[in-house]
């Protein structure tokens, strides 16, 4: 899988682990296939409540459970590094989701779990120092 397919793998298993993760893998079988702007698709897949990642389109385009997203590199890396949330990125016709009317929802919960996941980490890189830090320095 090529760089960004990893990051995006790392991202949304990460996301997965968290208790808003957990609640949009639980119980759903969906599949999803990202196209990003000048790279072949990349699909992810919910099963029984855990992901699966390949290359290439979706092997699974069933009507009522698959979705398309369509967004550019630099928009998937601002979400997975906490600069934009996803729906922010769709507001701003960054990110573009093809879905039924409910199908969506559990890539948009994983991402937007990624997106906090990047702030919180970023977040603490920068936190200032605590009170016993700046006693002992």
């Amino acid at each position: 899988m090529n760089e960004i397919g990893r990051d995006l793998e790392a991202a949304l298993r990460a996301a997965g682990g968290t208790v808003r993760g957990q609640r949009a893998l639980a119980g759903h079988d969906e599949h999803y296939e990202f196209d990003i702007e000048g790279r072949a698709p990349l699909y992810v897949a919910i099963s029984g409540g855990a992901l699966s990642f390949g290359e290439g389109p979706s092997p699974k385009r069933e009507p009522l459970r698959f979705s398309r997203l369509e967004l550019a590199e630099g928009t998937l890396r601002a979400i997975l590094g906490g600069d934009v949330s996803p729906v922010e990125a769709m507001e701003r016709g960054e990110l573009l989701m093809r879905t039924r009317l409910y199908g969506g929802g559990q890539m948009t919960i994983l991402l937007r779990a990624a997106y906090d996941l990047a702030r919180a980490r970023r977040l603490a890189a920068t936190a200032l120092p605590s009170v016993k830090d700046r006693a002992s320095g």
